[in-house]
């Protein structure tokens, strides 16, 4: 698919020209050999759709940056932010993991998988091919995400076949009807709405409000950016999301553990 010689655009086309480069420094192969060495896997689509007595599901993500809003933080340790998130109630973890435009590393996502907690983790990322996803499984990610504006089809069925195969939950991103109508038809069980536009990196949390209720029953709705309060929270949940995704508050915020309550309307 085409993305309109926007910032996504430019993200891709350099996610794809760094594919060459990975692949000579750490061969398929050995990917293989690091997820048959891995021995604990964490269910990301069970913490993410389950019923919540406190309300919606919270995945928490670690981003150090953006390419709109810069550094977010800069006393940045991916394991100790993750177990501050779990002190705090997340339910799973988002780990992004670019490292040109969003200052990220698979380094952040293995670090977190190493701190001890035990959560759920989402490697979020532009995956563009089936190595990205071995990597996750490499690396200690429990789910990878899929991104609809950036992939046809046949690539999206491929992904979710091998990350079914490595034991990882695929979640699949949309943004509109047209991408969410090709979610529908996808073997997807986790779709995230992304209220930010990737094409402008603006955000209408009116996104999730018109896209969740075309969701068929059966299908794990996440929504995602824009929760800086209990209400928004709340208003997506009331639109039928399971679980939101939070970063630039968490990650902004001097407490993420009293910021995790806030979210969840806790005094």
């Amino acid at each position: 698919m085409t993305t309109g010689g926007t910032i996504l655009d430019e993200i891709i086309v350099h996610k794809r020209a760094e594919l060459e480069a990975a692949q000579k420094a750490v061969p398929e192969a050995r990917l293989r050999e690091l997820v048959a060495e891995r021995a604990i896997y964490s269910d990301f689509e069970e913490a993410v759709g389950k019923t919540n007595a406190l309300g919606v599901n919270l995945i928490a993500e670690i981003k150090k940056a953006s390419p709109s809003k810069g550094v977010f933080r800069a006393d940045f340790d991916p394991a100790t932010i993750a177990r501050e998130y779990e002190a705090g109630g997340a339910d799973a973890i988002s780990v992004l993991t670019d490292e040109r435009f969003f200052q990220g590393s698979l380094a952040h996502l293995r670090q977190v998988y190493e701190s001890g907690v035990t959560l759920p983790l989402l490697r979020k990322d532009f995956t563009t091919s089936a190595y990205h996803v071995l990597e996750a499984a490499a690396h200690g990610a429990d789910a990878v995400l899929l991104i609809a504006a950036v992939l046809d089809r046949e690539e999206i069925e491929a992904f979710a076949a091998l990350a079914d195969e490595l034991h990882l939950n695929a979640v699949l991103e949309v943004y509109n009807e047209t991408e969410l109508a090709a979610a529908v038809e996808s073997p997807c069980r986790i779709i995230q709405i992304n209220n930010r536009d990737l094409k402008t990196f603006e955000v209408d949390l009116g996104v999730t409000r018109r896209l969740a209720p075309q969701v068929p029953d059966g299908r794990i709705i996440i929504s995602a950016s824009g929760f800086d309060s209990a209400k928004a929270v709340q208003a997506a949940r009331e639109a039928g999301a399971h679980a939101v995704l939070v970063g630039e508050s968490l990650m902004r915020g001097g407490d993420p553990q009293a910021t995790l309550r806030a979210l969840r309307g806790a005094p």
